[in-house]
């Protein structure tokens, strides 16, 4: 069986507390990078003090966008080198991992913003956390498979 989007975060949440790490937009950039270092992640979910998301900030944006022109990090906000929510690519609880993989490869992406049915912002899945539920998956396939064949024998 698939994996689903929905008990992927389901066990995120058991394992590391919270589905996403968060940031306000009025943060600076030195913050946001202190942030991920110590969380050890990739991105950061933007969010205003009202828990809505407006954005992403990952290790790609600080690339492109503040360490390629040089900007300062203790002074630029956050707010002006996110990925803005209306450019983000995202999914739905519902998919599975491998629609997500499918997607990380199109977007040439690395991090996938969740909202469930409503709408709500549900968490980020890294191509990590997907890739290891996609192998699950085959895993469990390839087994399965394999079990059929010996007990035809």
């Amino acid at each position: 069986m698939a994996t689903t989007i929905s008990s992927l975060l389901k066990s995120k949440q058991k394992n590391m507390g919270n589905t996403a790490i968060t940031i306000e937009p009025v943060r600076t950039v030195y913050e946001a990078l202190e942030l991920m270092q110590k969380e050890n992640v990739g991105a950061l979910a933007v969010v205003q003090q009202d828990g809505q998301l407006v954005g992403i900030f990952s290790e790609r944006d600080y690339a492109r966008k503040v360490g390629v022109k040089d900007l300062p990090v203790k002074t630029t906000l956050i707010e002006e080198v996110m990925t803005p929510q209306a450019e983000l690519i995202r999914t739905a609880t519902t998919a599975t991992a491998m629609n997500c993989a499918i997607i990380l490869d199109e977007g040439h992406i690395r991090h996938l913003p969740v909202f469930d049915t409503q709408g709500n912002f549900a968490g980020i899945l890294s191509v990590r956390d997907i890739l290891r539920a996609v192998i699950n998956d085959q895993t469990l396939l390839l087994e399965e498979y394999i079990s059929t064949l010996t007990n035809r024998s």
